[in-house]
């Protein structure tokens, strides 16, 4: 019984760290997201606005697609982006209809939003940014187990799918 308890205990802390989507209200009165998030935070509410047009007219390429699936398999993915940030409201439901079209599962990829104000600039509250160099959001970085092979720094090159590829092929930044 007491395995049991404890196992749940796990589980539950496990759930909450994955997903935090912690809300708060900056001095404009504007709704900024804050620290690890899913991507359903931003399919409603003050998020809803810039996400659902974004991702819904973003129509990832086919060929690269198809190029790309089978080079995700094995890698992590952590994104760093600011609600506040217009980079991040154009380019993130982009890159997350590229995941959705790649078939990325919730375990390979990580997403944190970073503040803007004042001594919190480009942090998160639960410091994942730390020895990241995050500069730029978004900020996507590809990994290979625990080592970096590679990010992509505020707006691709190409499109997304394009730079993964490009990116994945020779690892490296882009």
């Amino acid at each position: 019984m007491r395995n049991l308890c404890i196992l749940c205990c796990l589980l539950l802390s496990a759930f909450s760290i994955k997903a935090q989507n912690r809300l708060e209200t900056d001095a404009k009165g504007r709704t900024l997201l804050l620290g690890k998030f899913d991507e359903s935070i931003l399919e409603h509410g003050a998020f809803a606005q810039w996400y659902v047009p974004y991702k819904s007219n973003y129509k990832p390429k086919p060929a690269v697609m198809t190029n790309l699936k089978p080079m995700i398999k094995g890698r992590r993915f952590e994104l760093f982006m600011g609600t506040w940030c217009g980079d991040s409201k154009r380019g993130v439901p982009q890159l997350l209809k590229v995941f959705e079209g790649l078939e990325v599962s919730d375990d390979q990829l990580e997403m944190i939003a970073v503040d803007y104000r004042g001594n919190m600039y480009k942090k998160s509250p639960g410091k994942e940014e730390v020895g990241k160099n995050i500069t730029r959001v978004p900020t996507l970085i590809i990994y290979e187990g625990e080592t970096e092979i590679g990010r992509i720094i505020e707006r691709p090159h190409k499109n997304w799918e394009a730079d993964m590829l490009a990116l994945l092929s020779k690892k490296g930044n882009l």
